[in-house]
């Protein structure tokens, strides 16, 4: 799913829920890959999507 999908997905969400959703701020090495469930959002984030690092 390409992030504007995703974005598109979220902003549909937040709209029909009308409440504030919370940002999870936290870092690949804070979090216990192994511990999540390999069907949530984060788990697909940190395993299954490419990072991409940018510079400046």
């Amino acid at each position: 799913m390409s992030n504007s999908s995703r974005f598109e997905v979220l902003g549909t969400a937040i709209a029909r829920l009308k409440e504030h959703i919370e940002p999870l701020a936290c870092t690949p090495e804070k979090v216990q890959v192994e511990k999540l469930s390999k069907a949530s959002f984060l788990y697909d984030v940190l395993v299954r999507q490419k990072t991409v690092e940018y510079r400046l």
